[in-house]
Parts: C-alpha cells; structure tokens; sequence
C-alpha cells in the first residue's frame, strides 16, 4: 500500500482517533466543570467537566440518569488555549488547537484540527467537532453534537440530537445509506449514550475529581456505539513517569500514566473489518489502548493530558501538548 494511500486511510480514521484519544484534542478537559473547547476551539462558554458519573470507580456512565440534583464539585478554569501535535509513524501529520472557558449549569465544546505543511497539500482535509449540552451535578449531559469533515472541497456532516431521556439520533450529510440489520445501533443501546466530544470531557471531569482515571464511558458517534475504557497504568496505584527534554511536547517533568482503551458494542462493522483504527495489525483485529500522560502544567490547573502514544499499523502515533495560554473571555466568543 502506497504512502499516499495509507496517509488518507489513517486520517478518514481521524475522527475516531479524536473520540478515543483522549482526544488527542480534548483532552485538555480535567480543567474545567463543563467546558467549551475548540481545536481552534472557539467556544461560547462551558465548564470543563473532570467528573465521573456520580463517585463511584469503575462504572460506566449513564448521562440520563434520574439523580437527584447535587452540587457540581466539578472546578472552574479560566478561558485556556491547548495546541497539540500529531505524529503518526514519525511524519508530523496533524495540528490541532482547543480553546474552552466555562459557563454556569452548561457547556460548549469546538475542536478544529487539520493536516500540516506539505501534506496537507496533498491531503487538504480540515475537521470540525462541536458539543453542546449541560452540567448536572458532576455529569455532562449532552443537547447536540456535530462533526464536518472536509477533504478539499467535499463536505461530510454528522448531527446528533439528545432527546430529554438520553436517546440520541443520528442526521447525516450528505444522507445515509440503508443500514443492515445486523450494524444497527438499537434504541436502548443509544439511549444513555455520548457524543465523541462529552465523553472525553467526561472521562477528565473523573480524574479531576476523583483522581484517577478508572472509569468506562458509553459512546455514541452516529454509526457505532463503544465504550472508552479509562484506567491507571497500574490498576489502582498511581504510577509518574518522567518527560525529559527530549520530548518535543512543552511540558517537561512528572507526569501521572493512565491508559485508554475501545470496546465495540455495536454498528457498522464492515467499517470495523476495513478500517485501520480498530487494528493492531494488518491481519489482527482490535485496537490497541493509547498510553496517556496527565500533568499539571501550571499552579491553577488540575492535572491534563501532556502526552498520548499507541501503536498502529501506520506505525507509533505520538501527541504532545505543544502549546497552552490563558486567554481573554472575548477571544472565546
């Protein structure tokens, strides 16, 4: 298989490679209660959300559920610009840029990333993923969501609506083909579900209040349903390592190690067969969990992904943290 050809087979995979990362983009989560962010992320006013759903370890979330109202203990971040890098197989492939700030009872989230330099010559492609919803308590629950893809002028757009009981449907631009009955995701197994991009917040609002990353979150992103599985590099102790100057990322020092790994539950699994995201080898299937990174790269925040690295079929994909400020509200807006 050619350079050029395996290049746009990983980055149609991009999507699924920011749902699971941790994002790679998002990531910058356990800041906030219910953030907005952007890859550019320009987003009008969020929390981010470090929080699991309700206190307890090793569950997975249901985001409907009928709580009782309590108090967020979700912490609140000033406007923050995350910029992170992305290397598959040592070629630097992927920029992406996120922005949150926090809004009271509610979030937004904008992510924009891209291809770099000479390859984004021959592969102009730009994606977008945008998430709306609300905080209750220590949980994110979801409004809407939208992600566009774009490969140089060719639009993909996938909507997703949350009804108030947590089930979540699918629009797609251009429409859809019919779906076989064996990749379909069922009602049940949508209702409770998240968007790619709440997940994430999801999982971070966990580890920033329950300090660690043992947590399992249903995901819903318009064609399948899985789950992100988070946990400790060593189960249930805390496990640093350290980032040398070596490393290209901006941070420098201890960082805490967590892992992330994917589930499939259900959906299009013709995709799965032919896609290289859910692969560890040409003939072996099931994805392998990224290893992440988290800490704190400043007094005033909880501790974010600094660096993420899993192995593929396109070789080692690395994602540094390559760039962060505080910013203006007005620059969110």
């Amino acid at each position: 298989m050619g350079i050029l050809t395996t290049t746009r087979l990983w980055l149609c995979d991009w999507r699924r490679c920011v749902a699971f990362v941790w994002v790679v983009l998002l990531v910058s989560a356990p800041l906030a209660g219910a953030y907005s962010s952007d890859l550019v992320v320009r987003s009008g006013g969020a929390v981010l959300v470090p929080v699991a759903h309700g206190a307890q370890k090793n569950r997975s979330l249901s985001a409907h559920s009928s709580a009782k109202k309590a108090v967020s203990r979700i912490p609140q971040l000033k406007p923050i610009r995350l910029a992170y890098e992305v290397y598959v197989g040592g070629t630097h492939l992927i920029g992406a840029d996120i922005r949150f700030s926090a809004t009271k009872g509610g979030y937004t989230s904008r992510i924009e990333g891209r291809t770099l330099g000479i390859w984004h010559r021959f592969f102009p492609w730009n994606t977008t993923l945008e998430a709306v919803g609300r905080i209750r308590g220590d949980e994110l629950v979801p409004i809407g969501f939208e992600s566009r893809d774009v490969w140089g002028h060719k639009l993909k757009v996938t909507r997703l609506k949350f009804a108030p009981d947590g089930e979540a449907r699918a629009e797609f631009e251009p429409p859809a083909g019919v779906v076989p009955a064996s990749e379909e995701v069922t009602l049940d197994q949508r209702r409770g579900a998240l968007d790619p991009v709440t997940a994430l917040l999801q999982m971070l609002a966990h580890l920033a209040v329950e300090h660690d990353c043992n947590i399992e979150v249903p995901v819903f992103d318009g064609k399948r349903r899985f789950d992100v599985m988070g946990a400790d590099a060593s189960g249930a102790e805390k496990v640093e390592e350290d980032i040398d100057a070596g490393d290209y990322g901006v941070f420098k020092g201890k960082a805490r190690v967590c892992q992330a790994g994917f589930r499939m539950v259900s959906g299009q699994w013709t995709d799965r067969q032919k896609s290289g995201f859910w692969k560890k080898s040409d003939t072996q299937q099931g994805r392998e969990p990224f290893r992440v990174w988290l800490a704190s790269i400043d007094p005033g925040l909880p501790e974010l992904p600094v660096r993420l690295e899993s192995n593929s079929i396109w070789g080692r994909i690395v994602i540094h943290l390559t760039g962060w400020n505080y910013e203006p509200q007005t620059q969110l807006n």
